[in-house]
């Protein structure tokens, strides 16, 4: 696994993780993580079949969430881009299960079965987060302030991506060591 390709998967996971908006306008707008994931994946295509899939995926979720994003910017009604949202929970969803099983496979392969038995809870982990990270958005149309009542979600969330970037470094410098010992 290409370090610097870690690098960029960390530095997208960051930017959609910690994502500060302003009137749910983001700051840093998520197709910019998106793209960073894209380009990461890109650059480790040709490990896996599924980091070309993954890569795919995060294309498609960079041209889904500019559409959403031009929408918030413009504060368009809700109804313009709602129906956008599902569809990005499950492609980032499905992205995650790229990036989490394509490096799983990557860790099989070097004989590592420590860190690739973190896959599969590691991957129920991000979809759920995702869920509750999803109904919070839709609760949040509808009721002003429901952030403070969901604080353990976003504490969830966070604790969640924290461990996915665990695992990468991890599984980044077990990948790099068995390299080295072949």
């Amino acid at each position: 696994m290409v370090k610097s390709s870690v690098v960029w998967l960390f530095a997208g996971m960051i930017l959609l993780t910690f994502n500060f908006h302003i009137n749910y306008v983001h700051l840093i707008p998520d197709p910019l993580g998106w793209a960073l994931i894209a380009y990461g994946l890109h650059r480790m295509a040709a490990q896996s079949k599924l980091f070309r899939t993954g890569r795919l995926l995060a294309l498609a979720l960079i041209l889904l969430t500019s559409v959403e994003w031009v929408f918030l910017a413009m504060h368009a009604p809700f109804h313009f881009y709602l129906p956008l949202s599902p569809f990005a929970l499950v492609l980032g969803v499905a992205v995650e299960y790229c990036i989490i099983f394509g490096v799983g496979q990557l860790l099989r392969r070097a004989q590592r079965p420590q860190l690739e038995a973190w896959c599969r809870p590691l991957f129920a982990c991000m979809a759920v987060a995702r869920v509750l990270g999803f109904m919070q958005m839709l609760m949040g149309l509808f009721v002003p302030f429901v952030w403070i009542l969901t604080i353990p979600t976003i504490v969830f969330g966070l604790v969640v991506r924290v461990v996915f970037l665990v695992f990468l470094r991890r599984a980044q410098r077990a990948l790099d060591g068995a390299t080295m010992n072949l």
